[in-house]
């Protein structure tokens, strides 16, 4: 069914840059939701760790919450950090719980700066600064839905160009050797 949609789209030529364009933007967008998914996992394994050390009864379904809570820009983090701290702070009390917090939020830190921008820039080929540059303007501009469609955004325009100005090359390149002829 893809490919037929593909195909229609590029005017019914497989073979054609319009075909090619629409596949790699495909590629892109299921490469982006690849890396995303890896991130979120090792912030569910990081978090499933920290939730084993502090001894916690549930710190398996914890990291898992947090791993698919983590798909939603910032606010699932904080929300399931909110969530496990709460936890802590009814099981073991506040020392625990505000433990619990620093450690959680020091993951989100690290996921939010170090993680994702790699992660996910190289899973759609955009540099990390990117990345950043391009959450921050989208989630000025459109706010948590902007953050959440900023990077598969990026990538597609990144490849629209990419198309357009090796289309208007070949087009000069032609006119160029029929003119010369």
């Amino acid at each position: 069914f893809k490919t037929e949609v593909m195909t229609f789209f590029s005017r019914n030529s497989k073979d054609g840059k319009r075909y090619k364009m629409l596949k790699e933007i495909d590629e892109t967008i299921m490469s982006y939701i690849k890396g995303m998914a890896i991130d979120s996992f090792i912030v569910g394994l990081m978090t499933t760790v920290i939730c084993i050390i502090l001894k916690f009864d549930y710190a398996v379904i914890f990291g898992v919450l947090i791993m698919v809570l983590n798909l939603i820009p910032y606010i699932g983090a904080i929300l399931s950090y909110t969530i496990i701290s709460l936890y802590a702070l009814t099981v073991s009390g506040p020392i625990v719980a505000v433990t619990t917090f620093l450690l959680l939020f020091g993951v989100q830190v690290i996921d939010a700066n170090i993680l994702q921008p790699n992660i996910v820039a190289k899973s759609v080929k955009l540099h990390p600064v990117a990345v950043i540059g391009g959450l921050i303007v989208f989630q000025m501009l459109f706010g948590i839905i902007g953050m959440i469609i900023a990077v598969p955004i990026l990538a597609v325009i990144k490849i629209v160009i990419k198309y357009k100005f090796d289309l208007e090359f070949e087009e000069n390149e032609n006119l160029k050797t029929s003119n010369s002829k």
